[in-house]
């Protein structure tokens, strides 16, 4: 018969030297996390300026999705 794994002692989860926040940086008093705001920013930048440079293009992909949306969420 196969021996059932037992977890760890609960009492030391979580112990560790990390502290939430550790890594974020503070400019102008807001609190920011690096990795996610720098991927984040690029993302929504790349999204904007595709969007700008095709304006036709979008304009018909929106004036079909939210038709679509709409009658399929409402």
């Amino acid at each position: 018969m196969a021996q059932l794994r037992q977890d760890p002692d609960p009492r030391s989860w979580g112990e560790t030297k990390h502290k939430l926040g550790d890594s974020n940086i503070r400019p102008f008093g807001l609190d920011i996390h690096n990795p996610v705001f720098l991927i984040s920013s690029i993302v929504i930048a790349a999204f904007v300026l595709i969007a700008l440079a095709n304006q036709n293009a979008t304009a018909e992909f929106f004036g079909w999705l939210r038709p679509w949306l709409t009658s399929t969420f409402d």
